[in-house]
């Protein structure tokens, strides 16, 4: 019995001093998730401000023999896509193109910033050192992609330009905010970016479709992007849901709006007729002349036809 209570017990101490253990591996890609978001997000911003409508019913090839810039194949791919969207055909050459659409990248990077409210690190020399903490009270993360791309367009055949085209810039951004040590809190264009496409659920469970092949079910704005820090757009474009374009292909584009005569402004107030103009009296009817048949000489200071003089 006791040989029988030693076992037990030994047994229960060894699967209490027993511990597993488990060891993950993980990998990491050689350009963060964050990066290439910001370099995507800043190209998609420069392609919008692009106005492709002239390229409709035109074979066109894209030419990018210029083009050196990190996310080659993304920017190329994306001019692909915007094109055949505005009604252009894709060209495998020039000798079968209507039109050469040649791009260039004169920017596409990333910059980090870091900057705090508090009271940085200070080390005070004496004896015996003393090195006061850091105290962060606010403190923000940053990084921002700036893209610059150059387009170009002209006829295949002649070499003629086909409009002005010209440079479009863009911004992105991505902030992480800390509050006393609490944090982060993100806001940016890419954060806008993720929350405006990340898959949505139905009540049904469904998940909405956002990339279709089929014209009347497809979104015609999924290519579109939130435009910030960029340019500013009137008013009544805006009202309209339209986004300013600073690349053009077209002449028509370009021809200078004639000027509106101003017009005179209106008053709501009701104009008052100009007052009558008195007739002068004739000094007959003012009594001051003698009546008719009535000589100058027969008046005397003693009186007249009409009273006497005081």
């Amino acid at each position: 019995m006791i040989i029988r209570t030693m076992a037990v017990a030994t047994t229960l101490a060894n699967l209490i001093l027993m511990t597993g253990c488990t060891s993950t591996h993980s990998t990491h890609t050689a350009r963060t998730a964050r990066e290439q978001l910001l370099i995507s997000n800043s190209i998609d911003q420069s392609l919008e401000q692009v106005n492709f409508s002239p390229f409709q019913g035109r074979k066109i090839f894209i030419d990018a023999r210029y083009l050196d810039c990190v996310d080659k194949n993304y920017l190329i791919g994306s001019l692909r896509h915007r094109a055949i969207n505005a009604g252009a055909a894709l060209a495998a050459d020039v000798a079968n193109a209507d039109i050469v659409l040649e791009v260039r990248s004169g920017a596409l990077g990333t910059d980090n910033t870091e900057s705090f409210l508090g009271v940085p690190e200070v080390a005070l020399p004496g004896p015996v050192p003393i090195s006061i903490p850091e105290v962060k009270l606010i403190a923000r993360e940053s990084q921002a992609a700036v893209s610059k791309l150059g387009l170009l367009a002209y006829d295949a055949k002649t070499g003629e330009r086909l409009g002005y085209g010209g440079v479009s810039t863009s911004r992105s951004d991505d902030n992480n905010w800390f509050i006393m040590g609490v944090g982060p809190f993100q806001n940016g264009s890419v954060r806008s970016e993720l929350s405006r496409t990340l898959p949505i659920k139905t009540h049904d469970g469904e998940v909405v479709k956002k990339v279709s092949f089929d014209d009347e079910t497809s979104d015609r704005n999924s290519l579109k992007t939130p435009v910030k820090h960029n340019f500013s757009m009137p008013n009544h474009l805006r009202s309209m849901g339209q986004q300013p374009r600073r690349l053009i292909f077209s002449e028509d584009d370009v021809q200078p709006t004639p000027l509106k005569k101003a017009q005179p402004e209106t008053s709501s107030v009701e104009e008052l007729p100009p007052p009558p103009v008195e007739e002068e009296m004739t000094p007959t009817e003012t009594g001051l002349a003698p009546a008719p048949g009535v000589l100058p000489e027969d008046i005397s200071d003693e009186g007249t036809p009409f009273g006497t003089f005081e």
